[in-house]
Protein backbone atom coordinates (compact mmCIF):
# COMPACT_ATOMS: atom_id res chain seq x y z
CA UNK A 1 0.00 0.00 0.00
CA UNK A 2 1.46 3.37 -0.91
CA UNK A 3 1.33 6.08 1.74
CA UNK A 4 0.30 9.50 0.54
CA UNK A 5 1.48 12.44 2.65
CA UNK A 6 -1.22 15.02 3.46
CA UNK A 7 1.41 17.66 2.90
CA UNK A 8 2.09 17.77 -0.76
CA UNK A 9 4.18 20.41 -2.44
CA UNK A 10 3.58 21.63 -5.92
CA UNK A 11 6.07 23.55 -8.00
CA UNK A 12 5.71 27.25 -7.45
CA UNK A 13 4.23 26.83 -3.97
CA UNK A 14 6.00 27.90 -0.77
CA UNK A 15 7.07 25.49 2.01
CA UNK A 16 6.35 28.06 4.72
CA UNK A 17 2.72 27.06 5.49
CA UNK A 18 3.69 23.40 5.76
CA UNK A 19 6.67 24.08 8.08
CA UNK A 20 4.50 26.29 10.30
CA UNK A 21 1.92 23.52 10.74
CA UNK A 22 4.67 21.01 11.68
CA UNK A 23 6.17 23.37 14.27
CA UNK A 24 2.77 23.98 15.84
CA UNK A 25 2.18 20.25 16.18
CA UNK A 26 5.60 19.67 17.77
CA UNK A 27 5.13 22.56 20.20
CA UNK A 28 1.87 21.04 21.34
CA UNK A 29 3.53 17.72 22.01
CA UNK A 30 6.30 19.39 24.09
CA UNK A 31 3.78 21.31 26.19
CA UNK A 32 1.85 18.10 26.85
CA UNK A 33 5.02 16.34 28.13
CA UNK A 34 6.01 19.25 30.35
CA UNK A 35 2.58 19.40 31.88
CA UNK A 36 2.80 15.78 32.98
CA UNK A 37 6.52 15.92 33.98
CA UNK A 38 7.50 19.15 35.81
CA UNK A 39 11.07 20.27 35.38
CA UNK A 40 12.10 19.43 38.93
CA UNK A 41 11.19 15.78 38.29
CA UNK A 42 13.16 15.42 35.10
CA UNK A 43 16.45 13.49 35.45
CA UNK A 44 19.60 15.59 35.30
CA UNK A 45 22.10 14.38 32.76
CA UNK A 46 25.72 15.40 33.40
CA UNK A 47 27.74 15.57 30.23
CA UNK A 48 31.00 13.63 30.23
CA UNK A 49 33.96 15.80 29.34
CA UNK A 50 36.01 14.39 26.53
CA UNK A 51 39.12 16.36 27.53
CA UNK A 52 40.13 17.92 30.87
CA UNK A 53 39.52 21.63 31.00
CA UNK A 54 42.69 23.70 31.00
CA UNK A 55 41.10 26.39 33.14
CA UNK A 56 41.44 26.55 36.89
CA UNK A 57 38.28 26.00 38.93
CA UNK A 58 36.35 29.13 39.77
CA UNK A 59 36.32 28.30 43.48
CA UNK A 60 39.36 27.32 45.55
CA UNK A 61 39.85 23.64 46.20
CA UNK A 62 41.38 22.06 49.27
CA UNK A 63 44.91 20.78 48.69
CA UNK A 64 45.28 17.11 49.47
CA UNK A 65 47.39 16.42 52.53
CA UNK A 66 50.93 15.25 51.78
CA UNK A 67 51.96 11.91 53.29
CA UNK A 68 54.97 13.82 54.72
CA UNK A 69 52.80 16.39 56.51
CA UNK A 70 52.61 14.26 59.64
CA UNK A 71 55.43 14.98 62.07
CA UNK A 72 57.36 11.74 62.69
CA UNK A 73 57.68 12.83 66.32
CA UNK A 74 53.86 12.95 66.66
CA UNK A 75 54.10 16.32 68.38
CA UNK A 76 51.23 18.81 68.27
CA UNK A 77 51.81 21.53 65.66
CA UNK A 78 54.06 24.29 66.93
CA UNK A 79 52.18 27.54 67.46
CA UNK A 80 53.28 31.09 68.10
CA UNK A 81 51.56 34.17 69.43
CA UNK A 82 47.85 34.19 68.82
CA UNK A 83 48.00 30.41 68.28
CA UNK A 84 49.20 30.95 64.73
CA UNK A 85 50.93 27.86 63.29
CA UNK A 86 54.70 28.08 63.05
CA UNK A 87 56.56 26.90 59.97
CA UNK A 88 59.19 24.65 61.44
CA UNK A 89 60.59 22.05 59.07
CA UNK A 90 60.99 18.32 59.65
CA UNK A 91 62.34 15.38 57.71
CA UNK A 92 60.56 12.65 55.78
CA UNK A 93 62.87 9.94 54.49
CA UNK A 94 65.51 11.75 52.44
CA UNK A 95 63.52 15.00 52.24
CA UNK A 96 63.17 18.13 54.32
CA UNK A 97 59.56 19.31 54.29
CA UNK A 98 57.58 22.25 55.62
CA UNK A 99 54.71 21.97 58.06
CA UNK A 100 52.36 20.99 55.21
CA UNK A 101 54.64 18.22 54.04
CA UNK A 102 55.78 20.07 50.92
CA UNK A 103 59.42 19.39 49.98
CA UNK A 104 62.00 22.08 50.70
CA UNK A 105 65.32 22.22 48.91
CA UNK A 106 67.76 24.23 50.98
CA UNK A 107 69.52 26.69 48.72
CA UNK A 108 71.62 28.58 51.20
CA UNK A 109 74.61 30.86 51.52
CA UNK A 110 76.97 31.35 54.47
CA UNK A 111 77.53 34.85 55.83
CA UNK A 112 80.88 34.64 57.57
CA UNK A 113 82.33 36.97 60.19
CA UNK A 114 80.76 36.25 63.56
CA UNK A 115 83.33 33.46 64.01
CA UNK A 116 86.24 35.79 63.22
CA UNK A 117 87.99 38.63 65.10
CA UNK A 118 85.40 41.37 65.34
CA UNK A 119 82.53 39.04 66.19
CA UNK A 120 80.01 40.34 63.63
CA UNK A 121 79.16 39.30 60.07
CA UNK A 122 81.59 40.91 57.65
CA UNK A 123 80.50 43.72 55.36
CA UNK A 124 78.72 45.73 58.06
CA UNK A 125 81.55 48.24 57.86
CA UNK A 126 80.32 49.05 54.35
CA UNK A 127 76.60 48.32 54.07
CA UNK A 128 73.40 48.10 56.04
CA UNK A 129 72.69 44.54 57.16
CA UNK A 130 69.10 44.65 55.84
CA UNK A 131 70.32 45.69 52.37
CA UNK A 132 72.72 42.73 52.30
CA UNK A 133 69.92 40.33 53.22
CA UNK A 134 67.67 41.78 50.53
CA UNK A 135 70.38 40.92 48.01
CA UNK A 136 70.50 37.36 49.32
CA UNK A 137 66.75 37.02 48.93
CA UNK A 138 66.69 38.60 45.47
CA UNK A 139 69.36 36.21 44.20
CA UNK A 140 67.12 33.23 45.03
CA UNK A 141 68.64 31.83 48.22
CA UNK A 142 66.23 30.69 50.94
CA UNK A 143 68.57 30.05 53.89
CA UNK A 144 71.41 31.99 55.52
CA UNK A 145 73.98 29.97 57.48
CA UNK A 146 75.57 32.14 60.17
CA UNK A 147 78.82 30.80 61.64
CA UNK A 148 79.87 32.00 65.09
CA UNK A 149 82.49 31.22 67.71
CA UNK A 150 82.06 30.58 71.41
CA UNK A 151 83.38 34.04 72.28
CA UNK A 152 80.94 36.10 70.23
CA UNK A 153 77.81 34.49 71.70
CA UNK A 154 78.68 35.22 75.32
CA UNK A 155 76.34 37.72 77.00
CA UNK A 156 77.57 41.30 76.75
CA UNK A 157 80.21 40.69 74.08
CA UNK A 158 80.36 43.83 71.93
CA UNK A 159 81.68 43.33 68.37
CA UNK A 160 83.78 45.69 66.31
CA UNK A 161 84.18 46.54 62.65
CA UNK A 162 80.67 47.96 62.16
CA UNK A 163 79.86 51.24 60.46
CA UNK A 164 77.17 52.91 62.55
CA UNK A 165 76.61 55.36 59.75
CA UNK A 166 75.48 52.44 57.58
CA UNK A 167 73.92 50.60 60.55
CA UNK A 168 72.75 53.18 63.10
CA UNK A 169 70.29 50.71 64.62
CA UNK A 170 73.16 48.44 65.69
CA UNK A 171 74.93 51.03 67.84
CA UNK A 172 75.53 49.82 71.39
CA UNK A 173 74.26 46.29 70.75
CA UNK A 174 76.00 43.08 71.75
CA UNK A 175 76.88 40.48 69.14
CA UNK A 176 73.85 38.40 70.17
CA UNK A 177 71.56 41.41 69.92
CA UNK A 178 72.91 42.09 66.42
CA UNK A 179 72.21 38.46 65.59
CA UNK A 180 68.65 39.02 66.84
CA UNK A 181 68.27 41.94 64.41
CA UNK A 182 69.60 39.89 61.50
CA UNK A 183 67.23 37.03 62.28
CA UNK A 184 64.29 39.43 62.59
CA UNK A 185 65.10 40.89 59.18
CA UNK A 186 65.34 37.40 57.70
CA UNK A 187 61.89 36.70 59.09
CA UNK A 188 60.52 39.89 57.57
CA UNK A 189 61.69 39.02 54.05
CA UNK A 190 61.16 35.26 54.13
CA UNK A 191 64.63 33.83 54.72
CA UNK A 192 65.40 31.00 57.14
CA UNK A 193 68.52 30.81 59.32
CA UNK A 194 70.88 28.01 60.36
CA UNK A 195 73.27 28.78 63.22
CA UNK A 196 76.69 27.12 62.99
CA UNK A 197 79.17 26.65 65.86
CA UNK A 198 82.22 27.25 63.71
CA UNK A 199 85.05 27.84 66.15
CA UNK A 200 85.87 27.93 69.83
CA UNK A 201 87.92 31.11 69.45
CA UNK A 202 88.25 33.40 66.44
CA UNK A 203 91.91 32.59 65.90
CA UNK A 204 91.91 28.85 65.18
CA UNK A 205 89.82 26.04 63.69
CA UNK A 206 89.72 23.28 66.33
CA UNK A 207 89.94 19.58 65.42
CA UNK A 208 87.18 18.82 67.96
CA UNK A 209 84.25 20.58 69.60
CA UNK A 210 86.22 21.28 72.80
CA UNK A 211 89.76 22.09 73.86
CA UNK A 212 91.72 22.91 77.02
CA UNK A 213 89.94 26.23 77.46
CA UNK A 214 86.42 25.19 76.48
CA UNK A 215 84.79 21.95 77.64
CA UNK A 216 82.16 19.77 76.06
CA UNK A 217 79.82 20.75 78.89
CA UNK A 218 80.25 24.42 77.96
CA UNK A 219 79.60 23.60 74.31
CA UNK A 220 76.35 21.83 75.17
CA UNK A 221 75.31 24.62 77.56
CA UNK A 222 75.92 27.28 74.90
CA UNK A 223 73.76 25.38 72.44
CA UNK A 224 70.94 25.08 74.97
CA UNK A 225 71.16 28.80 75.69
CA UNK A 226 70.80 29.61 71.98
CA UNK A 227 67.96 27.11 71.65
CA UNK A 228 66.09 28.85 74.48
CA UNK A 229 66.78 32.27 72.99
CA UNK A 230 65.19 31.33 69.67
CA UNK A 231 62.56 28.82 70.83
CA UNK A 232 59.28 29.63 69.09
CA UNK A 233 61.10 31.56 66.35
CA UNK A 234 60.57 29.50 63.19
CA UNK A 235 63.03 31.66 61.25
CA UNK A 236 65.80 29.71 62.99
CA UNK A 237 65.11 26.28 61.53
CA UNK A 238 68.32 24.50 62.44
CA UNK A 239 71.56 24.25 64.40
CA UNK A 240 74.80 23.04 62.80
CA UNK A 241 76.47 21.52 65.84
CA UNK A 242 80.15 21.83 64.94
CA UNK A 243 82.08 22.90 61.90
CA UNK A 244 84.45 20.28 60.46
CA UNK A 245 85.47 18.16 63.49
CA UNK A 246 88.35 16.74 61.47
CA UNK A 247 90.11 15.17 64.47
CA UNK A 248 87.10 13.08 65.49
CA UNK A 249 86.15 9.45 65.09
CA UNK A 250 82.69 8.05 64.37
CA UNK A 251 80.94 5.51 66.55
CA UNK A 252 83.95 3.97 68.29
CA UNK A 253 82.78 4.93 71.78
CA UNK A 254 85.85 6.99 72.69
CA UNK A 255 84.46 9.73 75.01
CA UNK A 256 87.06 12.21 73.76
CA UNK A 257 86.80 11.71 70.00
CA UNK A 258 83.53 9.95 69.15
CA UNK A 259 81.66 12.59 67.17
CA UNK A 260 78.52 10.48 66.86
CA UNK A 261 78.26 10.32 70.66
CA UNK A 262 78.94 14.04 71.15
CA UNK A 263 76.55 15.07 68.36
CA UNK A 264 73.80 12.95 69.90
CA UNK A 265 74.40 14.55 73.30
CA UNK A 266 74.30 18.12 72.00
CA UNK A 267 71.45 17.45 69.58
CA UNK A 268 69.30 15.87 72.28
CA UNK A 269 70.08 18.74 74.66
CA UNK A 270 68.83 21.22 72.04
CA UNK A 271 65.72 19.13 71.32
CA UNK A 272 64.92 19.05 75.02
CA UNK A 273 64.56 22.83 74.78
CA UNK A 274 62.98 23.02 71.33
CA UNK A 275 61.82 19.68 69.87
CA UNK A 276 60.82 21.27 66.56
CA UNK A 277 64.22 22.40 65.29
CA UNK A 278 66.48 20.56 62.84
CA UNK A 279 69.89 19.28 63.91
CA UNK A 280 72.62 19.46 61.25
CA UNK A 281 75.52 17.06 61.75
CA UNK A 282 78.68 17.28 59.69
CA UNK A 283 81.08 14.46 58.95
CA UNK A 284 84.57 13.87 60.29
CA UNK A 285 87.88 14.29 58.44
CA UNK A 286 89.31 10.83 57.98
CA UNK A 287 88.39 7.16 58.19
CA UNK A 288 90.80 4.30 58.77
CA UNK A 289 93.70 6.69 58.31
CA UNK A 290 92.50 7.98 54.93
CA UNK A 291 91.65 11.68 54.79
CA UNK A 292 88.66 13.11 52.97
CA UNK A 293 87.39 16.70 53.12
CA UNK A 294 87.20 18.08 56.64
CA UNK A 295 83.57 17.57 57.64
CA UNK A 296 82.86 15.40 54.59
CA UNK A 297 83.54 11.85 55.79
CA UNK A 298 80.29 10.03 56.63
CA UNK A 299 80.87 6.47 55.43
CA UNK A 300 80.31 4.99 58.91
CA UNK A 301 76.71 6.21 58.93
CA UNK A 302 75.97 3.11 56.82
CA UNK A 303 76.55 0.83 59.82
CA UNK A 304 76.39 3.27 62.75
CA UNK A 305 73.79 5.97 62.07
CA UNK A 306 73.17 8.72 64.57
CA UNK A 307 69.96 8.45 66.60
CA UNK A 308 68.32 11.49 68.16
CA UNK A 309 65.66 11.53 70.86
CA UNK A 310 63.15 13.22 68.52
CA UNK A 311 62.63 11.53 65.14
CA UNK A 312 62.43 13.59 61.98
CA UNK A 313 65.01 16.17 63.03
CA UNK A 314 68.39 14.88 61.80
CA UNK A 315 70.10 16.24 58.67
CA UNK A 316 73.58 15.14 57.64
CA UNK A 317 75.62 18.06 56.33
CA UNK A 318 78.97 17.12 54.74
CA UNK A 319 81.38 19.64 53.22
CA UNK A 320 82.61 19.24 49.66
CA UNK A 321 85.20 21.33 47.85
CA UNK A 322 87.15 21.58 44.62
CA UNK A 323 90.83 21.75 43.68
CA UNK A 324 91.15 25.40 44.73
CA UNK A 325 90.93 24.26 48.36
CA UNK A 326 93.13 21.17 47.99
CA UNK A 327 94.31 19.21 44.92
CA UNK A 328 92.74 15.88 45.75
CA UNK A 329 93.99 13.04 43.48
CA UNK A 330 90.60 12.51 41.85
CA UNK A 331 90.77 15.93 40.20
CA UNK A 332 93.72 14.80 38.08
CA UNK A 333 92.42 11.29 37.38
CA UNK A 334 91.98 10.31 33.71
CA UNK A 335 88.24 9.81 34.20
CA UNK A 336 87.60 13.21 35.83
CA UNK A 337 84.85 14.43 36.15
CA UNK A 338 82.89 11.21 35.51
CA UNK A 339 84.59 9.73 38.59
CA UNK A 340 83.00 12.28 40.94
CA UNK A 341 79.53 10.76 41.48
CA UNK A 342 80.96 7.45 42.69
CA UNK A 343 83.20 9.32 45.16
CA UNK A 344 80.26 11.30 46.51
CA UNK A 345 78.09 8.18 46.74
CA UNK A 346 80.81 6.43 48.73
CA UNK A 347 81.25 9.19 51.29
CA UNK A 348 77.82 10.79 51.82
CA UNK A 349 75.26 10.55 49.01
CA UNK A 350 74.27 6.99 49.97
CA UNK A 351 72.62 8.42 53.09
CA UNK A 352 69.89 10.09 51.06
CA UNK A 353 69.79 7.32 48.45
CA UNK A 354 68.98 4.76 51.16
CA UNK A 355 66.53 7.18 52.80
CA UNK A 356 68.48 7.14 56.08
CA UNK A 357 68.12 10.92 56.38
CA UNK A 358 68.31 14.06 54.25
CA UNK A 359 71.69 15.34 53.07
CA UNK A 360 72.47 19.05 52.70
CA UNK A 361 75.96 20.03 51.58
CA UNK A 362 76.90 22.46 54.35
CA UNK A 363 79.78 24.12 52.49
CA UNK A 364 80.85 24.15 48.84
CA UNK A 365 82.24 26.62 46.38
CA UNK A 366 85.07 27.51 44.04
CA UNK A 367 86.35 30.74 42.52
CA UNK A 368 86.44 29.13 39.08
CA UNK A 369 83.28 29.18 37.02
CA UNK A 370 84.57 28.19 33.59
CA UNK A 371 85.70 24.87 32.18
CA UNK A 372 88.95 24.42 34.04
CA UNK A 373 89.10 21.76 36.76
CA UNK A 374 87.51 23.95 39.46
CA UNK A 375 84.72 25.16 37.22
CA UNK A 376 84.00 21.66 35.92
CA UNK A 377 83.93 20.31 39.48
CA UNK A 378 81.50 23.01 40.56
CA UNK A 379 79.23 22.49 37.55
CA UNK A 380 79.24 18.73 38.05
CA UNK A 381 78.37 19.00 41.75
CA UNK A 382 75.53 21.47 41.18
CA UNK A 383 74.06 19.24 38.49
CA UNK A 384 74.40 16.15 40.70
CA UNK A 385 72.70 17.80 43.68
CA UNK A 386 69.88 19.02 41.47
CA UNK A 387 69.37 15.61 39.88
CA UNK A 388 69.26 13.88 43.28
CA UNK A 389 67.17 16.60 44.99
CA UNK A 390 69.81 17.41 47.61
CA UNK A 391 70.23 20.75 49.33
CA UNK A 392 73.34 22.90 49.52
CA UNK A 393 74.78 25.95 51.27
CA UNK A 394 77.50 27.73 49.35
CA UNK A 395 80.53 29.31 50.98
CA UNK A 396 80.32 32.24 51.02
CA UNK A 397 78.52 35.53 50.63
CA UNK A 398 81.81 37.19 51.55
CA UNK A 399 84.22 38.33 48.82
CA UNK A 400 87.19 37.68 51.13
CA UNK A 401 87.07 33.89 50.75
CA UNK A 402 89.59 33.66 47.94
CA UNK A 403 89.88 29.86 47.74
CA UNK A 404 86.12 29.32 47.46
CA UNK A 405 84.92 32.47 45.74
CA UNK A 406 82.20 34.80 46.97
CA UNK A 407 78.71 35.81 45.93
CA UNK A 408 79.55 39.52 46.27
CA UNK A 409 82.51 41.50 45.01
CA UNK A 410 84.98 43.40 47.21
CA UNK A 411 82.73 46.45 47.55
CA UNK A 412 80.02 44.26 49.13
CA UNK A 413 77.53 45.70 46.64
CA UNK A 414 78.51 44.43 43.18
CA UNK A 415 77.51 40.92 42.25
CA UNK A 416 79.95 38.23 41.17
CA UNK A 417 78.06 37.83 37.91
CA UNK A 418 79.88 34.74 36.65
CA UNK A 419 79.23 32.84 39.86
CA UNK A 420 75.59 33.89 40.01
CA UNK A 421 75.08 32.83 36.38
CA UNK A 422 76.38 29.40 37.32
CA UNK A 423 74.20 29.05 40.43
CA UNK A 424 71.01 30.77 39.28
CA UNK A 425 69.40 27.76 37.52
CA UNK A 426 69.75 25.75 40.74
CA UNK A 427 68.21 28.30 43.11
CA UNK A 428 64.62 27.45 42.22
CA UNK A 429 62.35 25.42 44.46
CA UNK A 430 60.55 22.26 43.26
CA UNK A 431 57.10 22.78 41.80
Amino acid sequence: MRFTSPFQWKPGESWLPTISIVLIVLLGLVLTVLASHPLHRLPVVTPVAQHPSPRAPATPTRRLSSPCAADPAHLPPARGSGSLPLDYWHTCGSQIVDRNGQPILIRGVAWSGMELPGGAPQGLDRRNYAAVLLDVKALGYNVVRIPFDSVSIQPGYVPSGISFQANPELRGLSALEILDRIIAECHAIGLKVILDHHRISPWSAPPLWFDGSYSEDQWVADWQRLARRYAGNDTVIGFDLQNEPYGATWGNGDPKTDWRRAAARAGNAILAVNPYTLIFVEGIGKRQGVYYWYGGELQDVATAPLQLSVPGRLVYSPHEYGPSVYPQPWFSAPDFPSNLPSIWEQHWAFIAERRIAPVVIGEMGAPETGYDAGGVWQRTLLSYLDEHHLGFITWALNPTSTDTGGVLEADWTSLNAARQALYAPYLKQPG
